[in-house]
């Protein structure tokens, strides 16, 4: 059978002692990384909702702003959106990058040394467990294809036959070899985000968002319905496709160019605390004026 170990590590210390302050200082690193993507992802998400609602109401007031409808706070929205998900991902066991912040290692002793796998879908986090510390060297293995350059044969054949001693009994599956460890459960890092100061210092800059919703009203007067409610996803992004192209071509510079300048009247200069958590009215200074929001 084929073996594959990508997230494969070995600790440089036989004390258990030591594997456990790692793994406890890993604890408190991970949860204050986690909190600071999913606040990036919620300052995007309410952003971009609060954005859209206000160009639709300027320009195209006759489309819904579904997100927003309610007139109710945009953060109490979209978070409670997010959080929603992330309970029904774990609930399912639906791996979601968005909000999947869980970290596991499956650890596992052998002759007076600790092994392990990291289990996570945040890639730079299984890079930063194996390349940030001098106590975890990277053990990663596999045979379908050639080893990394840094690596000899040697070391390689032995990295080999080190994990099928491990693992052969457990028909390899490492948590049956050892033990699981939870560095981090992402239900904790869903229930502390939001906090309207870290959304805010989150935001994404203005030319980010008006690139956002330029592409949103292009869209809204190009995107054709079709003619039965019941269409699939692979319509949408076939059509989506078609429209993309039309805003990039030199056919419609004219328009996007007068497209941008009237979003860019229309947009807040910047998302204070006020927008987020008051409930939702249109930007009272969608005539162009460029008034502040708030503070």
């Amino acid at each position: 059978m084929s073996i594959k170990i990508y997230s494969g590590f070995k600790f440089n210390t036989s004390n258990f002692g030591d594997v456990q302050a790692y793994v406890n200082n890993w604890r408190s690193r991970i949860g204050a990384l986690a909190l600071e993507k999913a606040n990036k992802r919620l300052a995007l998400r309410v952003v971009t909702a609060i954005d859209k609602a206000d160009v639709r109401s300027a320009l195209t007031p006759d489309l819904p702003i579904e997100t927003l409808k309610d007139s109710v706070s945009p953060l109490f929205v979209i978070r409670k959106e997010m959080r929603d998900q992330a309970r029904e991902d774990q609930k399912n066991g639906y791996r979601n990058i968005e909000m999947d912040f869980d970290f596991e290692v499956d650890l596992i002793y052998n002759d007076g040394a600790f092994y392990g796998v990291i289990r996570t879908d945040q890639s730079d986090w299984r890079e930063a467990w194996v390349s940030s510390e001098r106590d975890v060297s990277d053990y990663s293995y596999w045979d379908n294809c050639d080893h990394p350059d840094d690596v000899s044969d040697d070391e390689w054949r032995e990295r080999g036959e080190t994990w099928e001693k491990l693992l052969k009994d457990s028909k390899w599956r490492p948590a049956y070899a050892g033990f699981t460890c939870v560095i981090h459960n992402s239900m904790d890092t869903s229930y502390k985000m939001g906090q309207p100061d870290e959304v805010v210092f989150f935001q994404p800059d203005f030319e980010a968002r008006l690139s956002t919703v330029v592409e949103m009203a292009f869209a809204d007067r190009h995107m054709t319905l079709p003619e039965t409610a019941n269409f699939d996803a692979s319509w949408f992004m076939k059509e989506r496709s078609r429209v993309m192209k039309m805003l990039r071509s030199e056919d419609h510079a004219e328009e996007v160019a007068e497209l941008t300048e009237a979003c860019r009247g229309i947009l807040r200069p910047r998302i204070s605390e006020k927008d987020l958590k008051s409930n939702y009215e249109p930007n009272p200074y969608e005539t162009g004026a460029q008034g502040p929001s708030g503070p």
